[in-house]
């Protein structure tokens, strides 16, 4: 396939990593009405010139092509210098309804039935509602610095990508969700969070003086645990498979407006 125009809504974008072509790199899904679910990677995004940086429900129209090394459905390599801003963050106005309209489609039953589907037919994106969201939990990485094959990616110039930005900043801890989903045989499900909002939530703590893991990891699961899924909210998860190991999931974001009874009583 040749380079081809696709326009789509975003929906999840992953906090950075070093990339050997790029520096460093976010992988972006959204949602194309007439595909689904759209891989994008690797958008270099915080060296994006303004007017090209989006947010979340935001639709935007760019250039794509085949990636080179990347076998996955519905995962294409951008065309930067093409991504353009068409359309205004779709509002959380009566309850999500604008947003529920792109996502509510594109629901699977559950967790286990994506990686059944992944198993027999390479589905690498999906969207579901977990039964029981347990525990937000906190691991420290092996590494807590780059390590010098990182920083070389890192440091690398890209001559048409002029726009200056603070080093990435390694994230020194893992955080995963701990859940259980719908389908009747499920023994729970443990899968990392590599949203960019939860990177940027530690940032602030940081920045804020908070250095104590254990005071960090309460921080973190007040906002994705007891706030983003609270009782009152009816929560979805998007979800995605890596490359080198495809039957490996992880969490890419979070869909949370307020259950139906609840907006009822408001």
């Amino acid at each position: 396939m040749g380079v081809i125009d696709i326009e789509l809504l975003i929906v999840v974008k992953s906090y950075p990593n070093p990339s050997q072509s790029l520096g460093e790199a976010s992988c972006v899904v959204g949602i194309c009405k007439d595909r689904g679910f759209v891989r994008i990677y690797p958008i270099p995004f915080r060296k994006l010139e303004d007017e090209k940086q989006f947010a979340k429900y935001e639709t935007v129209r760019l250039q794509v092509q085949d990636p080179r090394n990347d076998p996955r459905p519905n995962t294409f390599r951008p065309q930067v210098e093409s991504i353009r801003v068409v359309e205004q963050p779709l509002t959380t106005k009566d309850n999500w309804r604008l947003r529920k309209e792109w996502v509510m489609p594109l629901v699977s039953t559950s967790m286990c039935e994506i990686q059944r589907e992944q198993e027999r037919s390479g589905l690498s994106m999906g969207f579901f509602k977990p039964a029981e969201v347990i525990d937000v939990t906190q691991e420290e990485e092996d590494q807590k610095e780059w390590s010098a094959k990182d920083l070389a990616k890192l440091e690398q110039k890209d001559f048409f990508m002029t726009k200056e930005n603070k080093p990435l900043e390694k994230l020194p801890y893992k955080w995963r969700y701990r859940y259980r989903c719908s389908d009747p045989d499920c023994t729970g499900h443990h899968q990392s969070i590599i949203d960019w909002e939860l990177g940027q939530l530690y940032r602030t703590l940081k920045r804020k003086g908070l250095t104590d893991p254990k005071e960090i990891h309460e921080k973190i699961r007040e906002k994705f645990l007891h706030e983003i899924c609270a009782p009152d909210r009816d929560v979805h998860f998007f979800t995605g498979n890596m490359l080198k190991h495809p039957k490996d999931f992880l969490i890419l974001g979070v869909f949370w407006p307020r259950t139906e009874q609840q907006m009822q009583l408001l």
